[in-house]
């Protein structure tokens, strides 16, 4: 019979589990599924889990009928059932289930990610060693505007992976079932391989390698092309809502307070305040397209380290092997993908040295991969520089909620730098406006 149990640390191992290939430090948990980042300070005491395997629940069934998985509305049985239309399973699997995603005070829980460690009786190797598990915020905790407009992002990202498993050669995780609401069976969730098995997932704070934005960069014009051949995401992927926008522009005083303790220039922050205001984010991202003279494509939105898994089995090229955490997924400019995989992920320097030769790359492969030659590199540079502040104004944000963990000083580097760049640009611009305005006085003097 199955025997399982629920807990919530991502910590806790338990016997028996199925012999990985790979070692479990390697197996990092799909944290960016939900918001970034373990409640690595509010662990207390009492809640460090113990040395011994925690207690197995009766065995009755697939880990017991009425057995929840992790406080959540979700039974394993149904979960079994539902891989039994995807793997051979004749048998009641062992099961340990994790919670992944746990929050700092900073951080707010928009999800709940749940790893299922799987161990059979059969060495069948296509029966999967573990899924992981999506589950929006409980019904009770949908009934305020925020809850609600974290409910819809759940709901975004279900079809956008809906979408996705039909996109040839693009990297996301194989979808199991996607349940967009709850029934007699449990709330809404996703069902999907465990990237961890295969690919590693990247450090947040370290970013990425420029090899590694190469390749995230080339399944982005991979996205962006079928997105122009393929309409049919349009009709399943609604306009970000405007609290999108405010939750990104956050508070710009309290911005200004905590980098000017950082090594920001105040007058500098002071100065690209405009681009802090959720109206201006709203409005790039909405209608840059018509402006650049270039067609709408699905955005990811979220190209963050953190959301990047790389190959662990192709030792050679380590190629990205998965892209998650869609919620923010939407129709717009590829700029703004552009400026973020670039401006998120790479350091001060390697910013400053590779953005042309990978705006290059991009163009080539977007391009090559939608047959539309009418896309000029002038336009593929114009989009990413417009995009540059609001990539800046979101990593400034990302900065603001991690703060709750021990002080992310590369993060503060990227982002300051970052902060630097925008102020610059503000000021040649108003240069060049002076130096325009001082030849038409010369003129009609």
């Amino acid at each position: 019979m199955g025997c399982g149990a629920s807990v919530e640390d991502s910590s806790v191992s338990a016997s028996p589990t199925p012999n990985h290939s790979n070692d479990r430090h390697n197996r990092l948990s799909v944290v960016s599924l939900g918001l970034p980042g373990q409640d690595e300070d509010a662990m207390s005491a009492s809640s460090v889990p113990s040395m011994e395997p925690p207690p197995t629940m009766p065995s009755t069934g697939f880990g017991g009928e009425e057995e929840k998985i992790c406080n959540t509305e979700l039974r394993i049985k149904w979960i079994v059932r539902k891989l039994t239309e995807h793997f051979p399973i004749h048998e009641e699997p062992q099961w340990i289930a994790e919670r992944l995603n746990r929050k700092t005070s900073t951080e707010i829980e928009s999800s709940t990610v749940i790893r299922i460690t799987l161990a059979w009786e059969s060495e069948d190797p296509r029966l999967p060693r573990s899924v992981v598990l999506k589950i929006p915020l409980a019904k009770e905790a949908r009934e305020d505007e925020k809850g609600r407009f974290y409910y819809t992002l759940f709901k975004r990202e279900c079809n956008a992976f809906d979408w996705l498993q039909h996109v040839k050669d693009f990297s996301t995780p194989i979808i199991y079932h996607i349940k967009k609401h709850g029934n007699e069976d449990g709330g809404g969730c996703i069902i999907m391989e465990d990237l961890g098995e295969r690919a590693q997932q990247q450090d947040e704070k370290n970013g990425l390698g420029i090899e590694n934005v190469g390749d995230l960069l080339f399944q982005l014009a991979r996205l962006h092309a079928q997105s122009w051949r393929d309409k049919q995401w349009t009709t399943m992927i609604a306009d970000l809502p405007v609290s999108f926008f405010s939750n990104e522009a956050g508070s710009f005083a309290d911005v200004l307070e905590y980098f000017t303790t950082k090594g920001a220039d105040p007058m500098r922050l002071k100065k690209i305040e405009k681009f802090f205001a959720a109206s201006y984010l709203e409005n790039t991202v909405n209608e840059s397209c018509d402006e650049l003279k270039v067609a709408k494509v699905l955005v990811h939105g979220e190209p963050f380290s953190s959301n990047i898994f790389v190959d662990i089995v192709d030792t050679d090229h380590h190629p990205i092997a998965g892209i998650v955490d869609w919620t923010s997924c939407h129709a717009g400019c590829f700029g703004e993908d552009l400026a973020k995989a670039i401006c998120w992920n790479l350091n001060p320097r390697e910013r400053a040295t590779q953005t042309s030769q990978l705006l290059q790359a991009y163009h080539y492969q977007l391009v090559l991969q939608s047959g539309n030659a009418s896309i000029t590199s002038e336009q593929v540079r114009a989009a990413y520089e417009k995009f540059v502040p609001v990539a800046t104004v979101s990593f400034v944000h990302k900065v603001m909620v991690l703060r709750g963990k021990s002080e992310p000083d590369a993060l503060i580097e990227r982002a300051n730098s970052l902060i630097n760049q925008v102020y610059n640009t503000v000021r040649i611009n108003e240069e060049l406006i002076d130096d325009d305005k001082m030849n038409n006085n010369n003129w009609t003097s």
